[in-house]
């Protein structure tokens, strides 16, 4: 059932059906045309995982209480994962484009500090009051387990296929899931998911589950991408060459600090989340953003920023950071070799 809305976009799998809420400009563009075929792809992968291949936390459904499980991260973040892939192995994207969307997954991932702080599986079991609570705090606090858990699927297709020589992939740990636990009604154990990997693949992964799912810190995406012949470019979104650290908003031709990120120049300078941006190094900010008064400025440079907040204006002196590498594009490696080449043939199609 597809619903067409300016003002939400999302979907909700059901065991024989699905509803979809969409824009009515998904059929304008190219890109709005493939962000609604992926939303499709989503939900019906769903008639699988999570419908039939279910985690032991959702095992029974209690609607009328909270259903706590730590495997969300591969029930949504590889649902993620593999919607995209759909449309690539059914060539209803591009290998251009297919990229293209897990550049932007990375982009958003790293510009998350949270990501530092919340483990997938935590972040998985904590979605109550994390994931549908947000705050102005939350990038600080947590990261998406769908976008973050389809980075981290991603890694475990790529490892897996290069630990084994193309022997396994991730669509042999679906396989397998399906085998023994979706196709026979047994719910999947919170404590299960590594030994079930290790079945299928036939290999160890006892590292990539302590980096990718149980730990904090960054994973080396250059490395799993390397393996297809791949590499990661990042640049500035802008031309400025420095940064705040702000996400901001406007609102009334004012803007204001929606939040401000871990460790930033803003945040040591004492900016808080809601607090009006007025001035930045003596120019006037008004709701149009932060870049024209950036422009100029560099890393180290120190500048006076006003900000009101409850009622008192505050001058606040900061140590600006340096331009923020936003922008991430995954390109053919210029080494890349006859092997690494046949991988990503293997993985995404000719």
């Amino acid at each position: 059932l597809l619903h067409f809305s300016p003002r939400a976009r999302g979907g909700l799998e059901h065991m024989a059906s699905s509803a979809l809420i969409a824009p009515e400009t998904s059929f304008d563009t190219r890109d709005g045309f493939l962000d609604l075929l992926s939303l499709v792809a989503h939900e019906y992968f769903h008639l699988w995982n999570v419908k039939r291949m279910r985690p032991a936390g959702l095992s029974p459904y209690r609607f009328e209480e909270e259903n706590y499980t730590r495997l969300l991260w591969w029930f949504e973040g590889a649902t993620s994962y593999f919607d995209w892939r759909v449309l690539r192995l059914a060539k209803l994207c591009t290998v251009e484009e297919y990229l293209e969307h897990l550049a932007a997954e990375i982009a958003y991932v790293e510009a998350t500090p949270g990501r530092l702080v919340h483990a997938l599986e935590n972040a998985s079991f904590d979605a109550w009051i994390k994931l549908y609570r947000p705050d102005e705090n939350s990038p600080n606090s947590t990261v998406s387990y769908y976008r973050k858990g389809e980075l981290a699927n991603a890694i475990f297709d790529l490892e897996i296929r290069a630990r084994t020589g193309g022997r396994a992939s991730l669509d042999s740990v679906l396989a397998h899931l399906w085998r023994t636990h979706g196709a026979r009604g047994v719910p999947i154990p919170e404590d299960g998911m590594q030994r079930l990997f290790e079945e299928a693949a036939g290999t160890s992964l006892g590292d990539l589950f302590d980096t990718l799912v149980r730990g904090t810190r960054d994973w080396d995406l250059a490395s799993a991408l390397r393996h297809a012949g791949l590499a990661i470019e990042r640049n500035a979104k802008t031309d400025s060459t420095a940064s705040l650290g702000v996400r901001t908003r406007a609102d009334g031709g004012r803007l204001y600090a929606a939040s401000v990120l871990r460790g930033c120049a803003a945040q040591r300078a004492g900016i808080d989340a809601n607090d009006e941006i007025i001035a930045l190094g003596g120019r006037r900010i008004d709701g149009s953003g932060l870049d024209g008064a950036l422009f100029g400025k560099h890393a180290g440079d120190e500048v006076d920023v006003l900000v009101g907040r409850d009622g008192r204006v505050l001058a606040l002196r900061v140590v600006l950071d340096g331009p923020r590498l936003d922008k991430v594009k995954i390109v053919l490696s210029k080494d890349a070799t006859a092997d690494e080449l046949a991988f990503r043939r293997a993985w995404l199609g000719d």
